[in-house]
């Protein structure tokens, strides 16, 4: 946890291209290249897996322990299906 938090002021060079860069701090990395482009890939996978018949849900895609192991803080269970 400590080298995350330290990296997240460093400057990176983030390699665009055959030959470009661009220069990003850490956290601008995450939030503007890294998970954008995670979730583009993994939103393309799973679309050409449910396009060639492969029998995916919302519960595939969002993961069944997340959705029925949640709770608030009242203890009630957070079910979003």
């Amino acid at each position: 946890n400590a080298l995350l938090n330290q990296s997240e002021d460093k400057m990176f060079d983030v390699p665009i291209g055959v030959d470009g860069s661009i220069p990003m701090i850490g956290k601008e990395y995450v939030l503007r290249f890294l998970l954008p482009n995670f979730y583009f890939h993994l939103t393309t996978a799973y679309d050409l897996l449910r396009m060639s018949g492969v029998p995916l849900g919302k519960r595939d895609y969002m993961g069944v322990e997340w959705i029925t192991s949640k709770k608030d803080t009242y203890g009630t269970n957070l079910c979003l299906l």
